[in-house]
């Protein structure tokens, strides 16, 4: 195995094309240029953009017919992973990632052709029908090749470790993402999305494979060569730099962590987006990591920094964006739940897919707007904003037009706290109605694909989509026209706001619910003589009609792997629910999808997610993580993400009344993970550098999609210094796993270390 290394992070700079098949294979150059280019903030899970309509294939064959109907199976159908048993009864002799298949490389003198994505994925299910599916491209890839899937939300080490080498010598990354290794793991070419046939100025899969198979065969020196040197420069682009000893000894102090804040709230504020909220372009993600910050800025802002934005002025930043965000269709307006992101500027038109990653980070970060403004409320003594801007919140109004930055600073319709309690609301009673197992642990995501019955196919947004007509024969036609004022419902659809909503017209009479109108003003144009309570109570209902209607459509497929990562955000953001709702006052009544469970219904749930955990999740024998179950524990090990989530959350349950058992294993956990992952340079490794197959021993260093794990181990660690400041654990027998140096820091001195690193 190579030595330690650090994920690119922000730097997504290329290696130099002198070090990739770029010089090999030119031909193929155009391949690479085509790819999505990836963000800071995220990695793109799409390649062309939206799918063209009725192209949508069908979902995998294990979910369609009885075992006795298949006509091929591979040994995926052993597997547990929902995206592996997707491809179960391909053609193709996949394999999954392990000893056995990398031995047949060896033996056979095959390269490997790695296939990386995960079960929701909607670029993946394109692929696997127009190639793994069939036959021809089943025989080109059986006989040149040793094929191994993998699940990316499985084994994010092996995702992480050739998606780094996709990134820098493409510039692009994505699902689902392609590379060729060497029968040693190195890899020589890679990429993301191959069409089943030569189109958008691309070659087809099968011409790649071929051309491959054929430069194996005459070139194989050369690229075995190339694959190592490959790995060399990776390795060297990725080392962590050795730290000084007098960086390493300075502590950091609140002044200077305060400055960093402000520093990247004053960056971050330069990409604002006025009219809109969020900060960037389109596609639009909803980025919690960034708004905490500029909340913790706002919050406990360095005064001295020069040129950051004041405290007020960030606070509006972020609570505009958290109002549009959630008045968008990327919030579900029917059932509550984040999806993934907006393809366009107005948190318009999502991606459909609903993932567990996000949603719980988002409900935390509500949950802080709540708390802020609540305290903000207080602070001014301005008591309760009237039940119009309650209801409707007018800055949070999609279509509402544009806010210059000055007015944020005194807008009160940002600073109403039940905005942001119901959209907590809204995300944990979808968590619960919809994605639970019976004994506690939630689901990973739901599909953005399902079956359009007018049609017969399968294609994006079908479940979530609809027609002025639909709306009309649930609600009636006077319900239905003040529905329709609030939520933009036309008759020949409302995707038009912007180019990118729906560039290939799949959307064409269908409408994708927004609150385009406050209630104040919907009410206005449709029953003036309505009063607002009367008209809120009559959206809620009509909310719960839709979504009982809905349910009888085919659903998106469930990924039923319970990840213990996200598990654990979860239940940060249930046991802080119980804590922090309590402060609504009046409480909220039932407005669907909001059930206005009393807050004890939400410590419940995360004390079940923390006794799931406990059981499914954790090796009592060995006292280490499993990364997930589904059906059974997973054989794969829990990463330092996993750990450092999980020990937050236990750490909510116990902050929040639900008992020092909780904190008990917390500190269990803590140790364990600075045994396996801690580096001695600061930080966390992401895997434990035990498997020989990963060839990259890799440190998250920035806050994406999902947050590093070595930052919210910080967090950890100064919370486990303030809960115990001996730094011993609360349990009546200490055994320590630590190593020796481990257990002469304190938690204190560990959190600095990271913070330094």
């Amino acid at each position: 195995m190579l030595g330690p290394t650090r994920t690119l992070g922000a730097r997504r700079a290329m290696l130099p094309l002198g070090s990739c098949t770029h010089r090999i294979w030119p031909s193929l150059a155009k391949v690479q240029r085509f790819r999505r280019p990836v963000t800071a903030s995220s990695i793109i899970p799409t390649a062309l953009g939206r799918r063209r309509a009725g192209s949508m294939p069908p979902q995998a064959a294990a979910s369609q017919a009885a075992e006795g109907e298949h006509k091929h199976t591979n040994r995926l159908a052993k597997e547990q992973s929902p995206y592996l048993l997707q491809h179960a009864h391909n053609p193709v002799d996949w394999y999954p990632w392990g000893e056995e298949a990398f031995e047949a490389a060896r033996r056979d003198g095959k390269p490997i052709f790695l296939s990386v994505g995960y079960a929701t994925c909607h670029w993946c299910h394109v692929m696997e029908h127009e190639s793994f599916e069939s036959d021809e491209t089943a025989a080109i890839m059986n006989k040149a090749f040793i094929n191994i899937k993998v699940d990316r939300e499985e084994r994010p080490d092996v995702d992480r470790v050739y998606m780094t080498f996709v990134q820098a010598t493409t510039g692009h990354g994505g699902w689902p993402m392609s590379v060729w290794l060497t029968p040693d793991l190195k890899p020589f070419y890679g990429g993301t999305y191959y069409p089943g046939k030569d189109q958008y100025g691309m070659p087809s899969f099968n011409t790649v494979l071929r051309r491959i198979a054929q430069l194996w065969t005459t070139k194989r020196k050369d690229l075995e060569e190339q694959a190592s040197t490959v790995m060399e420069q990776l390795e060297d682009f990725t080392s962590s730099p050795p730290q000084s000893p007098t960086a390493a000894a300075a502590a950091p102090d609140k002044r200077r962590l305060l400055s960093a804040v402000s520093g990247c709230a004053k960056a971050l504020s330069k990409g604002f987006d006025s009219k809109l909220g969020g900060f960037g372009g389109p596609p639009k993600f909803p980025r919690p990591s960034e708004i905490n910050l500029l909340l913790k800025a706002a919050e406990e802002q360095d005064v001295s920094e020069q040129g950051v934005p004041s405290a007020s002025l960030l606070l509006g930043m972020s609570l505009f964006s958290l109002q549009k965000m959630a008045a968008g269709g990327m919030y579900d307006q029917i059932g509550g739940g984040f999806h993934r992101y907006s393809v366009d500027e107005h948190w318009h038109v999502p991606h459909f897919e609903k993932m567990l990653y996000d949603n719980p980070e988002l409900a935390l970060t509500y949950l802080d707007a709540f708390r802020l403004t609540l305290a903000e409320q207080r602070r001014i003594g301005s008591g309760s904003i009237t039940p119009a801007a309650a209801a409707a919140a007018d800055a949070g109004a999609a279509g509402s037009g544009s806010s210059k930055r000055a007015k944020l600073e005194d807008d009160k319709t940002l600073k109403d706290p039940r905005v942001y309690a119901t959209v907590v609301r809204g995300i944990l009673d979808y968590l619960r109605r919809d994605m639970t197992h019976p004994e506690g642990g939630i689901y990973s995501a739901e599909d953005a694909d399902s079956l359009d019955t007018s049609t017969g196919k399968k294609s994006e947004g079908a479940f979530y989509v609809w027609t002025a007509d639909e709306i009309n024969k649930v609600l009636g036609t006077e319900r239905a026209t003040l529905f329709s004022e609030v939520y933009g419902v036309k008759s020949e659809g409302n995707c038009t706001l912007s180019p990118r909503s729906d560039p290939h017209n799949e959307f064409n009479g269908k409408n994708v619910l927004m609150q385009f109108k406050s209630l104040s003003a919907a009410v206005s144009a449709a029953a003036p003589d309505m009063p607002l309570e009367r008209a809120e109570v009559l959206l809620g209902s009509c909310r719960h009609e839709l979504w009982g209607r809905r349910a009888k459509r085919p659903r998106p497929a469930l990924d039923d792997k319970i990840v213990t990562a996200w598990n654990g955000q979860a239940m940060s953001a249930f046991a802080l629910a119980s804590r922090i709702l309590p402060a609504e006052q009046p409480p909220p009544k039932p407005c669907f999808p909001v059930d206005a469970c009393t807050p004890d219904t939400y410590m419940t749930a995360a004390v079940k997610m923390a006794e799931f955990a406990r059981h499914n999740l954790w090796d009592a024998s060995t006292g280490r993580l499993r990364r997930a179950f589904c059906k059974a524990p997973s054989a794969v090990e829990g990463f330092a993400d996993d750990y450092a989530l999980l020990i937050s959350g236990l750490l909510d349950l116990y902050e929040c009344g639900g008992g020092l058992h909780w904190l008990q294993w917390a500190v269990q956990l803590q140790e364990t993970l600075d045994t396996l992952f801690w580096d001695k340079q600061g930080g966390y490794f992401q895997g434990s550098g035990t498997d020989p197959s990963i060839k990259l021993r890799l440190k998250e260093d920035y806050d994406g999609a999902e947050p590093a794990a070595s930052s919210i181990a910080a967090a950890n660690l100064i919370r486990l210094a303030a809960l115990l400041p001996s730094g011993s654990s609360p349990s009546s027998s200490s055994s320590s796993s630590s190593s020796e140096e481990m257990q002469q820091m304190s938690y204190g001195d560990r959190a600095d270390a990271v913070l330094s690193g």
